[in-house]
C-alpha cells in the first residue's frame, strides 16, 4: 500500500497533538491524584542498549543509565505517537471508521497490547507488568495514558477536520 504524503504530515501534527494531549493529561493526573507518570528515560535506556545488542532485561531500572536516555526516551514517545496515528489512519482509510470516538478509543486500547505484551517483558517488567511492585496500577496507569492518546487523537481529529 502506498502511503502518501499528506498523510505523513497530517500524521506528523496529529500524532504531535495527541501526545501533547496525553502527558498533559498525566500531568494534571499526577498534580490531582499523584498517580506517578510513565518514565519514558527508561525506553531511552533501552533503546540505546540496542547498539549493544541487548533487547532484553532482568530490569531495566538496574541497567545502568545511558547519557541521553531521556532525551531519546522522549523522542521516541513522540516519534511512537506518530507512528500509531499513520496505523490508525491507514485503517481509518480501509475500514472507513469515520473518526468515530468509540472507534479511537478501541483503537487506543487495542495500543496497549504493544507495552503489555513486547516493551514491558523486554523492560524485564513482565507480561503485562507481571513483575512489577503492584500489577493492577502498572495496568491502569499504561491504560489511563493510552485513553489519554486516544481522546487526543479524537480531538485533534476533529479539529484538523474542522
Amino acid at each position: 500500500m502506498y502511503i502518501n504524503m499528506l498523510l505523513i504530515v497530517q500524521s506528523i501534527f496529529i500524532g504531535f497533538f495527541s501526545t501533547v494531549f496525553m502527558d498533559v493529561i498525566a500531568w494534571i493526573l499526577e498534580k490531582l491524584f499523584k498517580i506517578k507518570p510513565l518514565n519514558y528515560a527508561l525506553i531511552g535506556r533501552w533503546f540505546l542498549y540496542w547498539k549493544e545488542r541487548k533487547f532484553t532485561h532482568k530490569t531495566i531500572v538496574h541497567s545502568s543509565p545511558r547519557l541521553g536516555e531521556s532525551k531519546w526516551g522522549w523522542g521516541i514517545h513522540y516519534l511512537t505517537g506518530i507512528i500509531w496515528v499513520i496505523f490508525y489512519l491507514i485503517l481509518n482509510e480501509v475500514y472507513l471508521f469515520n473518526s468515530s470516538f468509540i472507534s479511537i478509543l478501541i483503537f487506543s486500547l487495542c495500543t496497549t497490547l504493544v507495552p503489555f505484551i513486547i516493551i514491558q517483558p523486554a523492560l524485564g517488567f513482565g507480561f503485562f507488568a507481571k513483575k512489577t511492585p503492584n500489577q493492577l496500577i502498572s495496568i491502569r496507569n499504561s491504560l489511563l495514558a493510552h485513553i489519554a492518546f486516544g481522546a487526543g487523537l479524537y480531538l485533534s481529529l476533529n479539529l484538523s477536520i474542522s
